[in-house]
């Protein structure tokens, strides 16, 4: 699947706006980074939602351009497996999409990219961070803010005083309070130590309707609900407390679209594996698809995993297209080996004919 299947609309702006101008539209309008353009409308750089919270503390002059950065910019023809690995590398939500000429065609998010990945056989508990950040309902924003920089993080887990989840605040909560015009402030600066709202309690900006989940749910199940409720992060909870906590990020590091270069993969016989055995066979199967489409006109992948006996498995790969198909399986005492053996014989077979 190529990337020109997933591009949106970019946020253009004039590198030369004010930060003060621009906070305040970012949750209404749904924005998470801002592309900037140069004087010849080419693609000059981004601005983030972690550096528009560092520059609460600047001046309301302050200009877009000071706090760009210039991420790798993405192709029509790039695969999808390209924009998750930027994606992760740079800790952003969506990527820039530019032709030879650096012209922005639009931007990929994150959220198309979820809807095409396959977790089965994967639980919270093996994608989730433990020990989440957490911050106390009644500490002020101001403390919030200090936390989300320090862990390089944009959301905080707000609990009360018995350790329980009471809320959920994110850089768009905070962002939506720190540039209020100056009339409803009461003064004629935006710095951020003179605005009231970085002395209120957390528990006044929060989103007190937290989705959340279990160390049990499946990453499927996780995945649909970040989509349905529009949610970057679930908090995993047991008995009121979190334990832990699920991002989109989380999810992209253990997980692979289920359609690789144009070739669509099934994957079966994997419920009771181990969650590092089926990141290692995802991503065996990257690798070795790509290789297999080269040499054989090739629409899907099928690949079925049996436990044999006690102590064996076979892996059995179907590549092909139509009634154009070719099978092979390997048999192993471990269910990586078989299923890295199988792609393996079939690569070499439909490579030498």
């Amino acid at each position: 699947m190529k990337i020109k299947d997933f591009i949106k609309p970019a946020h253009l702006m004039d590198g030369n706006t004010a930060i003060s101008t621009v906070a305040p539209s970012l949750k209404e309008n749904k924005i998470r980074e801002i592309i900037i353009l140069d004087d010849d409308e080419k693609f000059l750089g981004m601005v983030t939602r972690h550096s528009l919270i560092d520059s609460v503390k600047s001046p309301q002059t302050t200009k877009l351009h000071t706090l760009m950065f210039k991420p790798h910019t993405l192709k029509e023809d790039d695969d999808l497996e390209t924009a998750i690995e930027f994606m992760l590398a740079l800790s952003v939500e969506s990527l820039p999409v530019v032709n030879a000429k650096q012209k922005v065609l639009g931007v990929v998010v994150i959220e198309d990219i979820l809807e095409q990945v396959d977790a089965s056989g994967l639980r919270a508990a093996d994608v989730m961070s433990s020990s989440p950040v957490t911050i106390n309902q009644g500490a002020n924003v101001a403390n919030a803010i200090t936390i989300m920089k320090n862990h390089g993080i944009s959301r905080l887990i707000v609990v009360d005083d018995s350790g329980k989840l009471v809320g959920l605040v994110s850089t768009s909560d905070l962002l939506d309070k720190a540039f209020l015009p100056n009339e409803k402030l009461g003064k004629k600066s935006y710095r951020y130590e003179q605005n009231p709202y970085a002395d209120l309690p957390v528990s006044s900006v929060m989103t007190k309707n937290v989705i959340t989940c279990t160390s049990d749910t499946d990453i499927n199940t996780v995945v649909d609900r970040m989509l349905k409720h529009n949610v970057r992060t679930i908090p995993v909870v047991e008995d009121g407390i979190p334990t832990g906590l699920v991002t989109r990020k989380h999810i992209l590091k253990l997980v692979r679209p289920r359609d690789i270069g144009g070739i669509r993969v099934n994957i079966s016989g994997i419920k009771d594996l181990e969650s590092f055995e089926v990141v290692t066979i995802r991503e065996l199967i990257v690798g070795h698809v790509k290789k297999i489409g080269k040499s054989l006109d090739t629409e899907s992948v099928d690949i079925v995993i049996k436990k044999i006996g006690e102590s064996q498995y076979q892996a059995t790969v179907h590549a092909g297209k139509g009634k154009n198909f070719e099978s092979t399986h390997a048999t192993a005492f471990d269910v990586v080996s078989a299923v890295s053996q199988a792609l393996k014989i079939l690569e070499g077979k439909v490579r030498h004919g």
